[in-house]
């Protein structure tokens, strides 16, 4: 793979904004890794098929569900083109 120009501009899609971000992490000082959970609120502008989230490397998403305003839960599946 070629490398990123750091110059390079990176956006997310304006169809869905993030409004709140809560985060919880748990570490390990000894191990020097940490793990954690992130619950993000979404303002849907516009109907999407696809979310796009930013993940630095060498961070792992393990899982991720979608819970909607009526609180149906759907777990989603995770496609990565990640650290390209």
């Amino acid at each position: 793979m070629a490398p990123i120009d750091a110059s390079a501009e990176f956006r997310l899609s304006k169809d869905v904004t993030p409004s709140h971000y809560d985060l919880t992490l748990k570490t390990d000082l000894k191990a020097l890794t940490f793990e954690g959970k992130v619950e993000i609120d979404l303002k849907i502008n516009k109907n999407t098929s696809a979310i796009t989230f930013h993940v630095n490397k060498p961070l792992k998403v393990h899982a991720a569900t979608l819970t909607s305003s009526s609180l149906k839960t759907f777990k989603i599946g995770i496609g990565c083109d990640c650290y390209r």
